[in-house]
């Protein structure tokens, strides 16, 4: 299939495209450059809703499928839509052009998921998605299976996992009279991503026009590669979802897992004082992220020290003081409700179980990685941005020990002895 097949197409499809071309021969390394210098402000693509394969589209042709399904997700919405129009346009330039495999997790061998192992972050996305995907797999074979007329004999799981793989790393959201989205649009899924500041187009909907836009934000040089961003994501969601991760990404998210001891006599009350949701997983480790809070310093290489501030959420730290209370500090409750510490004892324990929890999740990055894994780069990278944020964590939380032992924290005033002072 020829560059130019590929935009004649789009363009009987209402998709204009001003001063654009494929970048790169490989179907996984192709992405979109200007054959011109670009200015500031340049309109690039304007491709209207119609042309796009949405979750919309979904909802309004198998509203009979839906009907069957608990919850069904966008995602999964959007793979039927993409199957059945590969199913009724399989000699479309444009679905001939789709890669037969992403290296998202749906991908992955047994040897690139055992790289992995220990990535709390990963590990947490895996969980999610693998169990959301088994769900629609049980809820949507049947009533897809009794619909060949529309979906074809050919639709298998393999098919479905498919088509989930390139909504993943394909697909847009929007939100369209207050109902949220997800859309692939041909010649738009070329666009390759980038981390905020350094992307160099947006992608926008238009109303007014029905129409998504892709504008310059900054100019570039003639026969530069044009980006979008897909978003503040992280490596390991890059990795998890887009089968690639970057050397130095300012939006890399990692996790940390704590939780009660066993043996903590104290267990059942500290049980009762958690926030719905989190008391319904109590028997399992908390699972809380962490980012960056400033920007952190791209000239320095991934895995460097230093670099950046690490946010520790006061819900975490709420969290982690409530796991290392002790029966003197549940008498000092309000004060964890205020997200300020309870004791100078319990302050300290609830930092040193920070650091070792970022301690712990960052053993995984010090593993070897086998250079023949196709994963092994990407891998690399992701142990290295997540070795530099988490031990950010740590250097904060040996920080922050050190000032609460030198400082001590405010006593403690019930509000009852408050109001006898006044």
């Amino acid at each position: 299939m020829s560059e130019n097949e590929l935009f004649d197409w789009a363009k009987l499809r209402g998709i204009e495209t001003f001063g654009l071309q494929v970048t790169g021969t490989d179907v996984e390394e192709r992405g979109l450059k200007g054959v011109n210098a670009i200015e500031e402000g340049a309109l690039l693509v304007s491709a209207p809703l119609a042309a796009a394969i949405t979750s919309q589209a979904a909802q309004q042709r198998f509203g009979h499928v839906w009907s069957s399904v608990r919850n069904p997700s966008l995602v999964h919405m959007l793979a039927i839509e993409l199957l059945h129009h590969c199913q009724t346009h399989p000699d479309d330039p444009w679905v001939r052009s789709l890669p037969s495999k992403v290296d998202n997790w749906l991908s992955w061998s047994p040897a690139d998921r055992a790289a992995l192992k220990g990535c709390v972050k990963v590990e947490q996305l895996l969980a999610q998605q693998e169990k959301a995907l088994e769900e629609a797999e049980k809820s949507l074979l049947t009533p897809v299976r009794a619909s060949p007329k529309e979906f074809g004999e050919g639709f298998s799981p393999e098919r479905f996992r498919w088509a989930v793989s390139l909504v993943l790393s394909r697909s847009f959201s929007v939100t369209l009279v207050d109902e949220p989205m997800l859309a692939v649009i041909p010649l738009v899924d070329l666009f390759n991503h980038v981390s905020l500041p350094g992307t160099s187009s947006s992608v926008s909907f238009d109303a007014k026009s029905s129409a998504f836009l892709i504008r310059a934000i900054q100019p570039s040089v003639p026969g530069a590669e044009v980006f979008i961003t897909y978003g503040d994501k992280g490596n390991a969601e890059l990795l998890t979802n887009y089968g690639f991760a970057l050397g130095t990404n300012l939006s890399h998210v990692a996790a940390v897992s704590f939780g009660v001891p066993a043996d903590d006599p104290l267990a059942m009350q500290k049980r009762m004082m958690l926030p719905r949701g989190l008391a319904l997983s109590f028997d399992a480790p908390f699972e809380q992220d962490l980012c960056w809070s400033t920007p952190a310093d791209t000239s320095s290489p991934a895995g460097s020290e230093g670099v950046g501030h690490v946010e520790v959420s006061p819900e975490l730290l709420m969290l982690l003081r409530l796991c290392k209370a002790e029966l003197t500090d549940m008498m000092k409750l309000p004060l964890l409700f205020q997200q300020r510490p309870m004791s100078v004892g319990s302050e300290i324990a609830a930092l040193d179980a920070l650091r070792d929890a970022a301690n712990e999740a960052m053993a995984w990055t010090n593993g070897e990685v086998d250079g023949s894994l196709s994963i092994a780069a990407c891998v690399k990278s992701l142990q290295g941005t997540d070795r530099t944020l988490l031990k950010a964590v740590v250097a904060y939380a040996e920080a922050a020990k050190r000032k609460v032992e030198a400082d001590g924290i405010p006593e403690y005033v019930p509000e009852d002895e408050d109001d006898d002072d006044m």
